[in-house]
Parts: structure tokens; sequence; C-alpha cells
């Protein structure tokens, strides 16, 4: 068994389980440097401890980040798996140490800079710039991520049950909430929009549907309008902290697996991270400065 016949092998295999050509996508960009390096000619026989360490070695050499190389590493890990389980390896894949992702604070929006961002959405075509606010206000205060918010379908939202059904990673469908100003929103975008609405809902400038790709570019080009940073996943960050943030601020509890169906999480443990973010904010929020009860400081 060759190294390409074994990675073939292994993208038929997670297409029969089901994978989204998205996740089939980010196995090949993530082998396909490995594949390379081998040889897809070398038999997978001889893919000993030796050559995957000095594969490895290469991808912390480069100029990679930390958090793509830990990606590369993890999915290397589970292709070697795959060919130890069915033709074997001359070493375990488990000695493999992946490295953790380093974890990044994201920005936590304030007041201000939430009516910044609406206030920057603003166009000179009134139907547009009701569709950008939408789209802004349903990752923000729905936590749609850009694919669901690209897929989202007019019979999927209920403005009577203030809530929408989405199609998240694996086309699992899912319930979340939609709040009062981004049905204002929508309600407006559909009122002004030139084009009928009847499928999905949001349109690019001709008609058609608003693409992922058509979406991104929006997102980016505001991002570069705003005096910090903007994305769609900074977006969806925010629905989550400031769900929690609120959920703790009015005496209610955190219930992690309530915020993980909202979100779409396939493990708890994902959603926890929001959860720790939003603890420490609101502990800072609640402290107090010892050095300001200190008086007669120069």
């Amino acid at each position: 068994m060759t190294v390409i016949e074994a990675y073939e092998s292994f993208n038929l295999s997670k297409k029969l389980a089901g994978l989204t050509d998205a996740s089939l996508k980010d196995y090949y960009y993530c082998l396909k440097g490995f594949i390379s390096y081998a040889g897809n000619d070398t038999n997978t026989s001889l893919l000993d401890e030796n050559l995957v360490n000095a594969y490895i070695l290469s991808l912390h050499q480069s100029a990679l980040s930390r958090s793509t190389v830990a990606t590369y590493i993890r999915n290397l890990q589970i292709f070697l798996r795959y060919i130890a389980d069915n033709w074997g390896l001359p070493f375990s894949p488990e000695t493999i140490k992946v490295p953790k992702s380093p974890k990044k604070k994201l920005r936590v929006y304030s007041s201000e800079d939430v009516i910044l961002i609406f206030n920057t959405c603003q166009t000179s075509v009134p139907w547009i710039t009701a569709r950008n606010r939408a789209v802004i206000a349903l990752m923000l205060d729905s936590g749609l991520r850009l694919k669901e918010v690209a897929s989202l379908r007019l019979e999927d939202v209920s403005f009577t049950d203030k809530r929408l059904k989405v199609y998240g990673k694996g086309d699992k469908e899912r319930y979340t909430l939609l709040g009062d100003v981004s049905a204002r929103y929508l309600r407006q975008y559909i009122d002004l929009c030139p084009y009928p609405v009847s499928g999905c809902v949001f349109l690019s400038d001709n008609g058609t549907p608003l693409t992922k790709s058509g979406i991104q570019t929006f997102v980016t080009r505001l991002a570069d309008k705003l005096p910090f940073p903007l994305s769609c996943h900074v977006l969806r960050h925010n629905f989550a902290t400031n769900y929690c943030i609120m959920k703790a601020e009015s005496g209610q509890q955190i219930d992690a697996y309530t915020l993980k169906t909202l979100m779409g999480h396939s493990s708890v443990t994902t959603t926890e991270g929001y959860i720790h973010c939003a603890l420490e904010l609101l502990a800072v929020k609640s402290s107090s400065s010892y050095l300001s009860t200190v008086s007669g400081l120069p």
C-alpha cells in the first residue's frame, strides 16, 4: 500500500462517514504536505517514527502559526492511525505529541463598539444597509456561523416564535433564538429588498443568493473601516460570551448544555471555553483596586 493509495482510502472512508466537502478539503490541505514529504509511491511500511518526526520538525521550523502547526499534526495523527489500523505501521501514532493551540482572547465588544459596527454598515442603498445589518445581527445576537447565515431560508424564520432553524456543521439542524433587534433589521431588509425573498433569505445586489464568499467579503470590508478587529468568528464569540454574562448578572445559572445547543457545538468542551471567558470578565468587573484605597501615594 503506497502513501497516496492510503490517503485515497482514508478520504473515501471519510466520505462514507458523511463528512462535508469542507471537512474533506481541510484534511486534504493538512495532509498534502506530509504526502509530498513522504513520497506518493512510498510504501506505508516505510513510514517510521524518524520520518514522521523529521516532517513534524519541519512544520515547527516553518512560517506557519502555532495553531496551524497543531492542526496539521492533529490531522496527521488521525491519518497515521487509520493506516496503522488497516495495514500496520512500525510505530504507534499515539506517540505523536500534538501541541496545544495557543488560546487567544478575542475582543468582547462594548455598547459603543456595537453601535459603531451597525453605523458603519450604512451604504448609499437602503436595502443593502438593512441586509448587512441583519447579517451582522444574526451572528452577534443569534450566534450563527457564516455558512448558517448564507443558507438561512425564509421558511426557517419564525418572527412569531422568535426563533430560527439553522443548518450547522454536517447539515445538523438546530433551533436558536431570534432577538427583537435582529427581527427588526430582518423585516426592514425583506420589506426594502427589490427582489422577492422566498428561498434563501439573503440576496446579492443582482438578486441571486448571497454566498459565503459574498458575506465574508462584506465583513472583511467592514472590518477595514473599524478601529478594532471584526470577523464572523469574533461576532459569534461575542454572542456566546454575552449570553453567559447576561445569565450570570441576572442571577441565573450558566447552563453549558443550553449554550451548546444554541451554538451547535458537538462537544460541551468547546462551549465551556466561552463560559470561562465570561467568568473572567465578570470577575474583573466585580473586583476593586486595592491601590485606590491607599491614601498618600506619591
